[in-house]
């Protein structure tokens, strides 16, 4: 079962109690780690959903303007890549492979419809890496 049928049955088994479908509404679950809760994770002032299990993380859309700068925010390249085999965990639509830019060939997975972006571990660092050269 994939991260998407998880969620539709833990939304399932909460559906009685309103506080806790509530909460599962609230839960995001990892894209790439079936079933793997993303937890809250401080970075700078902003508030990330990282995944215990691979350390990949969800950033929300603007949420990487706030990491990297304004313009920076979406990926820079035309180049996308084969489809994703992932999910959004906000929305469930497939999310598109791309790189990040031309300058160095960072992959990420973009939501094309509430543009969030999935970061696989280290994707971060390799964007601030390219965009400052530094991490």
């Amino acid at each position: 079962m994939g991260a998407f049928g998880s969620f539709a049955v833990l939304q399932g088994l909460l559906g009685g109690s309103p506080n806790l479908a509530s909460m599962a509404d609230e839960l995001v679950l990892c894209p790439r780690c079936t079933g793997q809760a993303l937890q809250p994770k401080l970075f700078g002032s902003s508030t990330l959903d990282t995944c215990p299990g691979c350390a990949g993380m969800w950033l929300d859309s603007q949420e990487l303007t706030s990491l990297v700068g304004a313009w920076k925010d979406q990926p820079r390249s035309s180049n996308e890549r084969p489809a994703s085999e992932l999910l959004c965990p906000r929305c469930c639509a497939p999310l598109q492979r791309r790189d990040y830019s031309d300058k160095r060939q960072t992959v990420i997975d973009q939501c094309p419809a509430c543009q969030g972006v999935w970061l696989d571990r280290g994707e971060l660092e390799a964007i601030l890496q390219d965009i400052y050269g530094r991490s």
